[in-house]
This record gives structure tokens, C-alpha cells and sequence, in this order.
């Protein structure tokens, strides 16, 4: 198997890799490299004592799965062979699954903030707007912002407050004009 030296820390990589996986920098394509000759003459190693040792398993070794590319890297490097993905680098944010209802109310909750004017699209997208933040809100976990569905139940109410308000008036004009000697 051949294999690519990196030269900025001469880790040995797969000669299929296109980065580094020691320290992330993108290998020179062309075949294996060779090592960099040593600065200082190699030191003869010392004589160890002879222990017995036990056989090791010869299982495969762990692997990454890299989430940006998906190719499969050796569990202690750093970064992914095939795209220079940053293993320990920042994480992705945990999942909010109140969220998107969340965001649904406070966009129904402005739409109907728009349309107060016409009181019955304000008041439905508004109940409906009121409805998706407040279960978004619900959903989200303990320790979690959720702005979104609170901007959601605030618009949503005060455009249920303004969608009542022509209806009201409405009720009132009505009334006033059917009966006109009663304000007299």
C-alpha cells in the first residue's frame, strides 16, 4: 500500500487521501513522497527485556464517518482525508424540534398583524399563527430559546385584538344604524 507523506508534519496518509489527516492541509497529488531526511543521526535503541506478550485480535481499526463528505477516516485523526474536515473543530447545534412551528406562528402572527383590516383573514391566521407557536413553544427542550414562538404568540394576539376590532365596530355601527333614536 503506498503512501503519502504530508509536508508540513509528515504524517503518513492513504495515498488516496487529498488532505492530510494530521493536520487538515491539502497533500501534493503525484504518489508517495518519502519522508524528509532526519536532522540528527539516529540513535541506536536500547535493548528491552524480553516479556512475553499477549496475541492482539486483528480487528479493523474505528472509523469516522466525515458528515460533510462521508468518507470514512481513522478514528484518531483529526481530520477527514478526503475534505480536510475539522473532526474536533465546532460542533452542530442541537436539534430544536419546536423550531419550525415556531417560526410557522410568528410569520401567520405577522401576516395576520398585516391583514387586521380584514378581520376575518387576521383573526384565522392569527388563531392558527397563536395555536403553532404556543405547541412549538411546548416543544422546545428545557434549556432552549425559543424567540420565534414568542414573537409568535405576541403577534398573534395583539392581531386578534386588532382583527376584533372591525368586528366590533361593525356591531356597533350596525346597531346604531337600525336603532337611530337610541343614542338621542
Amino acid at each position: 500500500m503506498s503512501t503519502t507523506i504530508c509536508s508540513k508534519c509528515n504524517t503518513q496518509n492513504k495515498s488516496a487521501s487529498v488532505f492530510c489527516g494530521g493536520c487538515g492541509a491539502e497533500l501534493a497529488t503525484g504518489g508517495s513522497t518519502p519522508p524528509p531526511p532526519p536532522t540528527s543521526p539516529p540513535v541506536a535503541p536500547t535493548p528491552m527485556p524480553q516479556t512475553p506478550v499477549a496475541p492482539q485480535s486483528q480487528s479493523a481499526p474505528a472509523m469516522l464517518r466525515c458528515p460533510r463528505c462521508g468518507i470514512s477516516t481513522a478514528a484518531g485523526s483529526p481530520f477527514c482525508a478526503g475534505c480536510g474536515f475539522n473532526f474536533y473543530g465546532a460542533q452542530p447545534a442541537p436539534h430544536n424540534p419546536g423550531k419550525g412551528l415556531g417560526i410557522a406562528g410568528m410569520v401567520l402572527g405577522i401576516i395576520s398583524l398585516v391583514f387586521f383590516w380584514t378581520a376575518w383573514i387576521a383573526i384565522i391566521c392569527a388563531i392558527v399563527g397563536l395555536v403553532l407557536s404556543i405547541s412549538g413553544r411546548n416543544r422546545t427542550p428545557a434549556g432552549m430559546k425559543n424567540g420565534m414562538a414568542v414573537a409568535g404568540i405576541v403577534t398573534s394576539c395583539i392581531a386578534i385584538g386588532l382583527g376584533l376590532l372591525p368586528v366590533l365596530f361593525g356591531f356597533l355601527f350596525v346597531g346604531a344604524a337600525s336603532t337611530p333614536f337610541l343614542f338621542m
